[in-house]
């Protein structure tokens, strides 16, 4: 019961994590494309054009995010997805405060949004990638108990596993008269053993 609780609880708290950096994803686009529209527009990129420009990066950016979530998910490799999110992350925080008024406080806040943006993403995935490591642990040991079951369940098997035991030390026959079987007994056990069946 209280297992059942834990698992509904992170079932929760992840499709809210994932929400919420969705959110966070859709803040952060909309307060940083006016600045990298207005970049765009400053450095010789036509008007319509620029509106398209913030589209590029901050799209890419989340893009590039969703890879590794995606990585995670499939106990891959991602180190080449944060590589690239990182690399967008610097782009737009760059851009974000050259368009940013000439002072500091003004700078920062132009750099929050991207920041917040990667470090969500970030932690989504951190969660993610717990989250499938604790499902597989989980499921090891129900495998591990479901074996240890199936043998205790069944005397085939326990008599098997001492055959296998006893099988270079003594004979069939005197394993036959240990485990109180017949030899043929013995010799198909032993042919389990050996992958004849």
């Amino acid at each position: 019961m209280w297992e059942e609780s834990i698992l509904i609880m992170t079932k929760l708290i992840a499709y809210l994590t994932s929400i919420l950096v969705a959110v966070v994803a859709l803040m952060a686009f909309a307060l940083s494309y006016h600045a990298l529209q207005g970049v765009a527009l400053s450095n010789g990129i036509p008007l319509l054009l620029s509106y398209v420009w913030p589209l590029l990066i901050d799209f890419a950016l989340v893009v590039f995010s969703l890879c590794v979530v995606t990585a995670h998910l499939h106990g891959e490799s991602t180190w080449r997805q944060w590589v690239l999110v990182g690399l967008a992350t610097v782009l737009t925080c760059t851009y974000n405060y050259l368009h940013a008024p000439d002072n500091l406080v003004a700078q920062s806040v132009a750099v929050v949004p991207p920041v917040m943006l990667f470090f969500s993403f970030e932690l989504l995935a951190m969660q993610l990638k717990n989250s499938i490591q604790r499902t597989r642990k989980v499921q090891d040991l129900t495998q591990q108990v479901t074996t240890l079951k199936d043998t205790i369940d069944n005397p085939i098997l326990i008599r098997r596993q001492q055959v296998a035991t006893l099988k270079d030390s003594i004979t069939q026959a005197d394993i036959a008269k240990q485990l109180g079987v017949s030899i043929s007994t013995i010799r198909n056990d032993l042919k389990v053993l050996n992958g004849h069946h």
